[in-house]
């Protein structure tokens, strides 16, 4: 019988067997399934620690047993370790960590599209300051357009819509009839393009009179029509 700290599986009637040992290693003899047999375990490569290879020859086995004559070819056994199959699952782990961080391509931005949706962004801002209601419409895309409001967690009332759907239109009549000196101050601005399409994403303040009336991140789809760029979605957030 196997000494302790060893577990030998029999794999589907065939005479490989599995041998998970102690961190001991103790040493292991091998029998049958159908009692006590001799084997001679010859050892053909040995790692510290780690996965090891023997031939077993198995001695006065009966030839209808088997379907193999005595002195047939040796089978082999794999002897792990529990620091090898340790060490095994230490290297996949860290080979599966490796191809999921693996950075994922991306397109290389157009430059000439980014330095024209650049223009579109100073002219925003200059439209607001001067409180151009008509050169503010002129940079939006007329139809199909999209703007949503979405309200931070400080802001948010519960029981009211959290985000809310307006127009760029009802912005600019605000910008173009308000008595109040405003303005729209940018940070981090990012810009991607591909040369037909563009986004935009930047930290804003909101101010008016010289007071900051709301902060918060904005982003922006752009899209190149015949006319040039022109904003076809903006989405902000209150507070």
């Amino acid at each position: 019988m196997a000494k302790a700290g060893t577990r030998i599986d029999r794999i589907n009637n065939s005479r490989r067997f599995r041998i998970r040992m102690s961190r001991k290693q103790t040493p292991v003899r091998m029998h049958g399934p159908a009692g006590h047999s001799s084997a001679a375990l010859e050892m053909l490569r040995s790692c510290h620690g780690q996965t090891r290879l023997y031939a077993v020859h198995r001695t006065r086995q009966p030839a209808g047993r088997s379907g193999r004559a005595p002195g047939s070819r040796p089978r082999y056994i794999v002897i792990s370790s529990f620091e090898g199959a340790a060490m095994l699952r230490l290297i996949a782990v860290a080979l599966l960590s490796a191809v999921l961080h693996l950075p994922t391509a991306r397109a290389q931005d157009n430059p000439q599209a980014v330095a024209e949706i650049n223009a579109v962004v100073q002219a925003f801002q200059a439209a607001i300051v001067a409180r151009d209601q008509a050169g503010l419409e002129a940079l939006f895309l007329p139809a199909d357009n999209s703007w949503l409001v979405v309200a931070s967690e400080a802001r948010w009332v519960e029981g009211r819509p959290r985000v809310r759907a307006s127009n760029y239109r009802d912005f600019a009549r605000f910008v173009g009839t308000t008595k109040a000196k405003v303005e729209e101050r940018f940070y981090n601005v990012r810009i991607f393009s591909n040369g037909s399409i563009g986004t935009v994403y930047f930290d804003f303040d909101f101010v008016e009179n010289d007071k900051v009336t709301n902060k918060g991140s904005e982003s922006w789809h752009l899209v190149k029509t015949e006319q040039g760029w022109k904003i076809s979605s903006m989405v902000f957030s209150l507070g």
